[in-house]
């Protein structure tokens, strides 16, 4: 018999009632209950962001905080750069994935994780045994037209994940499963990793990326697999220009002192920015840019060490989930002498002639 998987609103309201009976004035129980009424609102709403009207002062300060975080992402930024992306990323910007039609069951799809994550070397499986056993109050398979791309939300101060995937009709069913799982896993792994923006995303989205070639073999679709890269490519290669952007913006204003949002504005528009060009600029915070840029290039390098070496990729990736920080992510790469970028035109050139000769 098929379990049945699906997270109930009630559920979630008795939960929150419940941290807010016990809530001791710790942040840890803050935050969750924070990040639970978050989620009961935005479950109700199909997942849109709730519009919260700003006044120009807290407008102002989430620029400054935009501004802080280019300056905590110069490596990063610096890695982009020397990639040129805007003149070998054509091909790549806003690609139309095409996939084949495949109607997974809830069930199918959470099988197939089951033996994707038997294959990997038992790294990971224990860990997601723990949340396989949790899924069927866990885990929502929700229209394909909702407002999100598939999360995962973890309550510390209980060490449950609530994960949220789109039904879609294709590979991805399957593989934004492992990726939200993956999260999931590494908040079992260390409930700290989680709280990172430039890494959290990098075991996940590795994961995703052999996902997609093991679930599109399974069914004889290599296509899909390589198109499911190609899109998580396109995706992060269009942030990346995004942020370029910002960063040059910001870089006009170096040794200026601006104290509101109206000199700001004054000051960019004598750069020749008009207000489309700052508003493009700032649709998008720091924070959720390079949350994805990092991870895309840390995972390519992966995905060509573990084509040398299975065990030992995976065993360095939970090496990561252990002891990587924001604050420490680029001198432990630089210590294990792994290169971000240096696959990036190889893994790029071969995603663009796979697709070319399956069409």
């Amino acid at each position: 018999m098929e379990r049945d998987y699906s997270i109930k609103l009630g559920d979630l309201k008795k939960k929150l009632r419940y941290l807010k009976s016990i809530y001791d004035g710790s942040s840890l129980l803050k935050n969750d209950i924070l990040g639970l009424s978050i989620l009961i609102e935005r479950i109700k709403s199909n997942f849109s962001v709730p519009f919260i009207k700003e006044t120009n002062d807290e407008y102002f300060e989430e620029i400054v905080e935009d501004f802080n975080g280019i300056n905590r992402s110069i490596d990063l930024i610096s890695v982009l750069e020397k990639l040129d992306l805007q003149s070998i990323g054509n091909p790549f910007l806003n690609i139309s994935p095409s996939y084949t039609t495949l109607l997974l069951s809830d069930g199918e799809a959470v099988d197939l994780a089951y033996d994707f994550y038997q294959t990997q070397a038992n790294i990971f499986f224990s860990n997601f045994l723990d949340v396989y056993d949790s899924l069927p109050n866990h885990l929502q398979f929700i229209k394909p037209n909702s407002n999100t791309n598939g999360e995962m939300s973890r309550l510390k101060s209980t060490r449950e994940s609530y994960i949220f995937v789109p039904n879609n009709p294709n590979i991805t069913k399957a593989t934004i499963l492992i990726h939200e799982l993956q999260h999931a896993i590494d908040g079992i792994e260390n409930d700290k990793f989680v709280d990172n923006i430039m890494v959290k995303e990098a075991t996940a989205m590795f994961m995703e990326m052999i996902a997609a070639d093991y679930v599109a073999s399974r069914f004889r679709i290599p296509r899909d697999g390589t198109m499911r890269r190609a899109e998580q490519h396109s995706i992060v290669l269009t942030d990346s220009l995004y942020l370029l952007d910002k960063y040059e913006m910001f870089k006009s204003l170096d040794g200026e002192h601006i104290t509101g949002l109206e000199e700001f504005y004054e000051k960019l528009y004598k750069r020749d920015y008009d207000d489309d060009d700052i508003e493009t600029c700032l649709r998008y915070s720091t924070d959720s840019l390079v949350s994805y840029q990092l991870p895309h290039l840390l995972a390519i390098e992966l995905y060509y060490m573990y084509k040398e070496d299975k065990e030992d990729t995976l065993e360095y990736l939970l090496g990561i989930v252990n002891y990587c920080t924001d604050d420490n992510i680029m001198s432990v790469l630089e210590g294990c002498e792994i290169k971000l970028g240096e696959h990036y035109y190889k893994y790029q050139k071969a995603l663009e002639k796979q697709l070319k000769r399956s069409n």
